[in-house]
């Protein structure tokens, strides 16, 4: 099954994930904010972007819209990295169609990471201002990770 990874970051997190699943799977991997790329040519198709301000990154959310009807026909699965995991399900729904969540094999959130030296101007105090209020360190889900990978090996071997 011909796979592949389509992502976009902002600050890292995302690309770590992505580049981690893309070895696991030995498959392609597409940045957004580099390339486009044709869903067309692939089986199964993974698709993460980072959570900012409770948002996907723009580029991964005109990529699915523009290519909707394409994803609809093939396996999917998708990923998250922001640093409120409890916000998993709202996260999913208010930003990806609903079709597709509902079509995809899994939806995860993977955690985060936040480097206060990549944050500007506004964004910056808006960081600083939610890590004040979150009772828990801001770190990548391993765990997370690996189950994902379970369930689309599963799905792809």
């Amino acid at each position: 099954m011909k796979t592949c990874v389509i992502y976009a970051s902002k600050t890292e997190a995302t690309k770590k994930c992505a580049y981690k699943i893309q070895k696991a799977l030995h498959c392609d991997i597409f940045d957004l904010d580099v390339e486009d790329i044709n869903p067309e040519n692939y089986d199964f198709i993974v698709i993460g972007s980072p959570i900012r301000m409770g948002m996907i990154h723009k580029n991964v959310k005109k990529w699915v819209h523009n290519n909707l009807s394409v994803l609809l026909r093939k396996k999917t699965a998708l990923f998250v990295c922001c640093g409120f995991e409890e916000n998993k399900e709202k996260y999913f729904q208010e930003n990806f169609p609903k079709e597709l969540v509902s079509a995809a094999l899994t939806t995860e959130t993977f955690g985060g990471e936040i480097d206060l030296k990549k944050q500007k101007g506004i964004e910056k105090m808006i960081v600083k201002k939610a890590l004040s209020t979150h009772p828990k360190e801001v770190k990548l889900n391993e765990e997370n990770i690996n189950l994902f990978l379970e369930k689309v090996q599963s799905e792809i071997l």
